[in-house]
């Protein structure tokens, strides 16, 4: 009989092609039942997998008109009986095509790109799985400083031994215990007689906990739900977006896998300077745990992605100055609607007597067409709004918050509001280098202000003794102060 450990690592699990007969559904409408099917997976890279589903000629017309599909497909042991379960939601016809061997022989197939799978294994002999530690181990995108410490040795017969020791090390609610750690993958080839292998390595956070193992799907979400949040944390403290791509866990008595179809992040420069450094990252994850964990703290969720989002390959710097100042909008939101200081009038009364004044000033004000007295009516609301620059000062005042060494958010000259405004309105100047330092200078603007909302009061390379060797930081006043003609 084999062993828990022999079972999840058989390759007949893990295979990297899988074939199995699928039933095709449109909008809960089956519209195909027993396609062959064979799903390609990449786990050695975690790339994007591929469905190819080989129907026969008379469905081909009725799968090809649907461009999203939901797909439930099943395989079965060598002896009979269902061996793996497969669930992709939600999937998109990408590529159709029909081949002609003969008069009567005709071979179709069509190409789909999952967005998620699940795959259920069904393993035979369960007896010693009746009661073991909850575990389930997340893959992650590239991240050197939150892996493990780690030696590699080979021996003279060509062996290697890798030896690594978590460096952070987290303890989660409802006694689960995190590590990131390093799984290594390893093929065996055979070429002309030649012997060898290919290898790869990914992040993986791996949680476990004493007890019971997970009983359900939900459980996992939840806990998905919240490594997706630190992972922002994480991001925040690194400079490096991370993100899980997939998971595998035991859910009662199937081991399960899933995998998320998103757009990864590109590698860094793995020189880059981080926010937090290295020998304290593991006490910043440890501070943001607690902060997450206090409810009474704001929810940092859309600030720190706008964030960790805003250096998205492929975009312009002027769209990664924007994303930027979402993240620092959302952030004075969120601390005006803690603080109650999202409105200039305290209670409604006193609010409906200003407005109601100023409604009749705009109605007896005849030079006013009808027109334009119905659009300035719709926008009263505006005076009991309060304005950024407001909140911005609240902040860093309440905060302690000393941002005077950088690029001004509000001011006289070419301040990043003022930026902000015309690039939402469509008024574009500047080159590339002055967008360049706008944007770098409120980032770094962001990042102190998320720090100090967090109440991270240790070391950070934000602060201005740390960013005096960038130019961006000594040299933006001239822009600044550039004059607002054409700009």
């Amino acid at each position: 009989m084999l062993t828990k450990k022999e079972r999840i690592d058989s390759a007949s699990i893990w295979d990297e092609e899988v074939h199995f007969l699928s039933d095709l559904y449109s909008r809960g409408v089956p519209i195909a039942t027993e396609i062959k099917s064979k799903l390609i997976l990449n786990r050695m890279k975690y790339a994007e997998p591929l469905l190819l589903l080989y129907p026969p000629r008379e469905k081909l017309e009725d799968i090809d008109t649907h461009f999203e599909i939901e797909i439930r497909g099943y395989s079965e042991f060598s002896g009979g009986g269902i061996s793996t379960e497969i669930h992709i939601p939600k999937a998109y016809v990408m590529h159709s095509q029909s081949t002609v061997f003969a008069s009567s022989w005709q071979e179709s197939s069509i190409e789909v790109i999952p967005d998620e799978i699940y795959q259920k294994h069904y393993l035979r002999d369960q007896g010693d799985q009746l009661r073991e530690k909850a575990w389930v181990t997340f893959i992650l995108t590239k991240n050197n400083m939150i892996g493990p410490w780690g030696t590699t040795e080979r021996s003279f017969t060509g062996e290697v031994k890798r030896n690594f020791k978590p460096r952070v090390v987290l303890n989660f609610e409802n006694g689960w215990v995190g590590t990131f750690e390093r799984h290594y993958k390893y093929i065996n080839t055979k070429t002309e007689g030649i012997e060898g292998y290919f290898s790869s390595s990914n992040l993986v956070f791996n949680l476990k906990r004493a007890g019971n193992r997970i009983s359900s799907l939900e459980e996992i979400h939840v806990i998905s739900n919240a490594l997706d949040k630190l992972l922002l944390y994480v991001s925040f403290a690194t400079r490096q977006r991370t993100m899980w791509v997939a998971w595998t866990s035991e859910i009662e008595n199937q081991l399960v896998e899933y995998y998320r179809n998103i757009v990864k992040p590109s590698k860094t420069n793995e020189y880059d300077e981080p926010l937090i450094e290295e020998r304290l990252i593991k006490e910043f994850l440890k501070h943001c745990l607690e902060y997450m964990g206090n409810k009474e703290n704001l929810d940092l969720y859309l600030p720190l992605l706008y964030l960790v989002t805003a250096d998205k390959p492929g975009t312009t710097v002027e769209s990664q100055f924007l994303s930027l100042f979402v993240s620092l909008e959302a952030l004075l939101h969120l601390y005006g609607t803690k603080k109650s200081k999202t409105k200039y009038f305290k209670t409604d009364d006193d609010w409906k007597i200003f407005k109601a004044y100023i409604k009749n000033a705009i109605d007896e004000f005849r030079p006013l067409s009808d027109d334009l007295r119905v659009a300035m009516l719709n926008k009263i609301g505006i005076f009991n709004q309060t304005s950024i620059n407001f909140l911005y000062h609240d902040f860093c005042n309440v905060m302690q918050i000393d941002n005077s060494d950088l690029w001004p958010v509000f001011g006289s000259g070419r301040s990043l509001y003022n930026l902000r405004n015309k690039l939402v309105h469509g008024i574009l100047s500047g080159d590339e280098l002055f967008w360049s330092y706008a944007r770098i200078n409120l980032k770094w603007i962001v990042e102190r202000c998320l720090l100090a909302i967090i109440g991270w009061k240790s070391d950070n390379n934000v602060d201005g003794e740390t960013l005096i060797k960038y130019y961006p930081y000594k040299e933006w006043k001239p822009y600044y102060n550039e004059a607002n003609s054409g700009s």
